[in-house]
């Protein structure tokens, strides 16, 4: 017995419907430990220095003074790392400073001068362990503690 064009039509699309994989279902996520916000996502940096911290020992001028230092000083390291990166040993610049070595490194070490916490680090203007005193050629006017 044929069935009218229509009843075949319903019944397979209803027959493929149940059978589908794709059927709707209820779908529950739970996430617990971690947290929407991505503000909230980077909690291991929290409380990190990001600049290198200059003693109250500095007066305005030696301020000024260390932080545009310390700034190039980041800005030269950055430069150094992305070199390293981009060309590795095939720059004559890294074999001429490093070999041929490998570059991690230098790398690392150029990382962690612009990326690393800077809190543990102080640059100061007077002289609390006298290393500076006992140094010849040493001006007593603008003084770092790393002399």
């Amino acid at each position: 017995m044929l069935l009218p064009s229509a009843a075949v039509l319903v019944l397979l699309l209803q027959a493929k419907s149940l059978a589908s994989p794709l059927a709707p279902r209820e779908l529950v996520v739970t996430i617990t430990g971690a947290s929407a916000d991505p503000d909230e996502t980077n909690q291991w940096a929290a409380g990190a220095t990001v600049d290198y911290p200059i003693h109250s020992s500095c007066n305005s001028t030696q301020r000024i003074q260390l932080r545009r230092a310390l700034n190039d000083a980041v800005k030269l390291a950055e430069h150094a790392r992305d070199h390293l990166l981009r060309w590795g040993n095939s720059s004559s610049l890294v074999t001429k400073y490093f070999g041929n070595a490998s570059t991690a490194e230098p790398i690392g070490w150029y990382d962690r001068v612009v990326n690393a916490d800077k809190g543990g680090i102080w640059f100061r203007c007077d002289d609390p362990d006298k290393n500076c005193a006992t140094q010849q050629g040493i001006s007593s006017t603008f003084r770092i503690s790393t002399c």
